[in-house]
């Protein structure tokens, strides 16, 4: 290995140990550092291949968990890598008893983390996206300056350890290396002289032990099991010449990959590996096997498998490491630790199963001696009430279980979108160690849709061999499933549907989507969406591998009400003012959710002075059903004549969003029995968005106390009119027009409103 010159060092342990030093003012000294801290440190900072040392935390710091983030990021400027790769990141403990150049060189290297690089034709991993692995194991190993090698020569990476400080729920004693290499598969004896028995020491101290075995299958050998990338091949662990573990070495969830769409194969099955994931490892508890002061006898085979002599293609080979960790007796008798919210949560590593308005979804881990039989989770969101679980079932030590809580309604909530949990009383009995016993989680909360849900699927060939969707309720019952769909077919079920919480599922059994490149010349493509009383709602990504998942809330529309559509203010002397009032309330249970407001022509002399009560300091209100919102307008005249505007209320009413009051007024006395009629009139028009890649809502209306005959036209660079979009009448109530840019070229149009002899016009761009 190449040593680094002094320079280049001190260069590279800077940002780290930085890093290291910040984390430490920023949160508490490592000396007093308490359990559950955080100690971030971060060796490599968006490099390429990387060789640096790093600071971590000293000795004197013990840690309750390791994690190590792998974060991937396409080049400033360039698209991600094609292919996909395999990499690692390796760690040294510097040999201080070796000269400089030897210090390195000569140190064990120890396999910590093994990832397969996606494959980035036109993909996207925006700021960047992040694989979390346990490392705890290593732990002994990460103390004061170690060496790193790791990194990407297709992709940017950033490379953060969290050190969380306490007690582990064992310390571990030894690591010692076992089988390490890259053998062939098939050949004569290449695997069989490779995976030779081993001995493994165990210390006098030790009370457990664990195998670790991280393993992935390449080469495309063209034998009728094209090993060993695609080839589902059994692995088996002796121990003592006793056969007690057997596995398949094989990785099924591709198609779920979190990570998509990607070019290339992305959705096939693999041999403990996915383009575009971290490679998991393959634990075995050897603790019921171990002597203290004894040596262990360990043997690793893999089922027979002969690749024909000159055979076609790459030979298969598999790349193995392994270790044997030996272990202290459980530091805890009782202890439940919370290890991660997959349900709510906005980890975009759980993204295919969130946002949810049904059960939230929790890791949980035994890590004291006694078995887990009974555990109390309370649960909710920060600000609003919670909920007790109490769990049931047998954990043992190290043991973990993912739990799905009952469900609650959040669906409506509008505080702080954070999620907690808290862990308590295992075993009827108090938690010895309490730092891993909470958890919180950010959110986004899921989409309602209102009542009429059209669910529109358009298959391609062999649907009947691939798809079949499901809509179920709160409660797991089924509304409707569909199965045995034909080829080339679109159905539209349009469901009536109850307000509550919906979990939609489409499964492709063959792990296809519903358009995928390498299918799409014998199959396909096809489609699905839902649209919402005739509208457009959501369309889905088609090729999404094995499944789409969505939940959503069914709920009445918000509808906003305002208890008088005009405030007129009479007649108010220049340099004088007059307030009134205006009540906005929801119509419904839905409630309303209030977004700003708006003055138009508040040079005439209207504003908002006050609100009753407050927007928060977001400048919203959410109301619930029976509450209101008191918005008082001030009008202050600065010149003479009668003046007019307009008060917009923005909210979530889809059919009203930008509720409108209208401001009149005069300096001119009038009679007891006259009004105020303003002398002008006005036209409005928006588009929203205005680079319309789909569709477009064209939101118009003309400040006329009577309908007013009105059009809207479309318009070409040139000025031509291209499209009457609109002909009818319009009026102060605010109307909308939805712009389908598919029926038009691409190009720049500007939008035309004609009213009262005048015409307000909005530029929009269409790009397909």
């Amino acid at each position: 290995m190449m040593t680094l010159d002094s320079s280049f060092r001190f260069r590279q342990i800077i940002p780290a140990f930085l890093i290291f030093l910040v984390s430490l003012l920023l949160s508490v000294p490592t000396a007093s550092a308490a359990d559950g801290d955080t100690i971030k440190v971060r060796p490599i900072e968006f490099k390429g291949n990387q060789s640096v040392y790093f600071q971590c935390p000293p000795k004197s710091v013990k840690y309750q968990k390791v994690l190590i983030n792998y974060k991937l990021r396409c080049p400033t400027g360039k698209p991600c890598g094609e292919w996909d790769y395999l990499f690692y990141v390796f760690i040294k403990k510097p040999d201080n008893s070796k000269p400089d150049s030897l210090k390195v060189r000569d140190a064990q290297r120890y396999e910590i983390m093994r990832y397969i690089s996606p494959y980035g034709n036109n993909l996207s991993l925006g700021a960047g996206f992040t694989w979390t692995m346990d490392i705890t194991d290593f732990a002994p190993l990460l103390h004061d300056s170690v060496y790193i090698e790791a990194g990407m020569f297709q992709e940017e990476l950033e490379l953060t350890i969290d050190f969380i400080t306490g007690t582990p729920p064992r310390d571990v004693l030894t690591i010692q290396p076992l089988w390490d290499g890259n053998p062939q598969y098939g050949q004569p004896t290449s695997i069989e002289s490779f995976l030779v028995p081993k001995k493994g020491y165990i210390p006098s101290a030790a009370k457990g032990a664990k195998l670790r075995v991280t393993q992935t299958g390449h080469g495309f050998g063209q034998s009728p099991d094209n090993c060993a990338e695609f080839c589902n091949k059994k692995q088996y662990i002796k121990v003592k010449g006793n056969k007690i573990f057997e596995r398949d070495v094989w990785r099924e969830t591709c198609g779920l990959n979190p990570v998509y769409p990607q070019g290339g194969t992305w959705v096939y099955s693999r041999t403990n590996w996915c383009p575009g994931a971290e490679v998991t490892p393959f634990d075995y508890e050897l603790t019921p096997t171990i002597t203290a002061g004894d040596s262990l006898d360990l043997d690793m085979d893999m089922e027979d498998f002969t690749f024909p002599a000159g055979g076609a293609g790459t030979p298969p080979n598999y790349v193995i490491t392994s270790y044997l960790f030996t272990y202290s007796a459980p530091n805890l008798t009782l202890d439940a630790s919370l290890e991660k919210i997959l349900a709510p949560t906005q980890d975009a590593f759980y993204k295919r199963h969130n946002p949810i308005c049904g059960s939230p979804v929790i890791r949980i881990r035994n890590n004291g001696a006694t078995p887990l039989t009974t555990l109390d989770i309370t649960y909710g969101v920060q600000g609003g009430g919670t909920t007790t679980y109490t769990w049931k079932g047998n954990l043992q030590f190290m043991e973990e279980q993912e739990i799905s809580l009952p469900p609650f309604d959040w669906g409506t909530w509008t505080g702080p979108n954070i999620f907690e949990v808290e862990l308590s009383n295992p075993n009827g009995k108090k938690d010895e160690y309490s730092a891993n016993n909470h958890g919180s989680s950010t959110f986004d909360l899921p989409p309602t849709y209102y009542s009429n849900i059209e669910i529109n699927l358009e298959t391609n060939k062999f649907a009947s061999d691939q798809y079949e969707w499901t809509l179920t309720n709160s409660d797991g019952t089924i509304v409707r499933h569909r199965d045995n769909l034909a080829d080339n077919t679109l159905y539209i079920d349009t469901l009536n549907l109850a307000n509550g919480c919906y979990e939609f599922r489409l499964i492709n059994k063959l792990h296809y989507g519903l358009s995928w490149w390498a299918t799409y010349a014998d199959l396909g493509g096809g489609s699905l969406l839902f649209s919402n009383n005739g509208r457009l709602v959501h369309k889905f990504q088609p090729d999404f591998g094995t499944e789409v998942y969505q939940q959503f809330r069914v709920a009445p529309k918000p509808t906003a009400l305002a208890s008088r559509d005009t405030l007129n203010f009479g007649y108010v002397q220049v340099g004088e003012t007059k307030q009134m009032s205006v009540e906005i309330t929801p119509a419904n249970e839905a409630g309303l959710l209030i977004t700003g407001t708006s003055v138009t022509l508040s040079n005439k002399g209207f504003k908002v002075v006050k609100y009753t009560p407050d927007l928060d300091a977001t400048g919203k209100k959410q109301l619930a059903y029976g509450e209101k919102l008191l918005i008082t307008v001030e009008f202050a005249p600065t010149s003479k004549g009668p003046k007019t505007a307009r008060l917009g209320v923005q909210n979530n009413d889809e059919i009203n969003g930008s509720l409108g009051v209208r401001l009149v007024g005069t300096t001119e006395p009038v009679g007891v029995n006259e009004t105020v009629v303003p002398t002008e009139q006005l036209l409005s028009l928006d588009a929203v968005p205005n680079t319309i890649t789909g569709e477009s809502k064209i939101t118009y209306r003309v400040e006329s106390l009577i309908p007013t005959p009105a059009s809207l036209v479309l318009l070409n660079a040139l000025g031509q009119e291209v499209a009457t979009l609109y002909s009818g009448t319009a009026s102060s109530i605010e109307q909308y027009f939805t712009l389908n840019g598919a029926q038009f070229p691409s190009g720049m149009y500007r939008i035309a409103l004609r009213a009262l002899g005048r015409t307000e016009v909005t530029a929009v761009a269409i790009i397909h």
